[in-house]
């Protein structure tokens, strides 16, 4: 299923690969909370939702997931300030 999701989110099909993501996700696949929070994030196949994205992050996070890990660190870094 997750499999599937990744070649539909491959060909710009989104709202297949969040059919897939979720139906992997419910089967108990971590890294699919991942890719349907980046599908959140970016808002694409449904409207942007940075919240429930940060929800899915921290969910997939939780379950070791390596990319979600990523990119909450990215996340939680501060910006720089520009210089006068």
């Amino acid at each position: 299923m997750f499999s599937l999701g990744q070649m539909a989110y491959d060909q710009q099909d989104h709202a297949d690969a969040l059919v897939w993501f979720k139906r992997a996700a419910d089967n108990g696949h971590a890294r699919s909370l991942f890719w349907i929070g980046k599908l959140f994030w970016r808002g694409l196949g449904l409207p942007p939702d940075r919240k429930q994205a940060m929800a899915l992050f921290q969910k997939a996070a939780a379950a070791r997931v390596p990319e979600a890990r990523r990119v909450l660190r990215f996340l939680s870094r501060p910006t720089p300030r520009p210089k006068r």
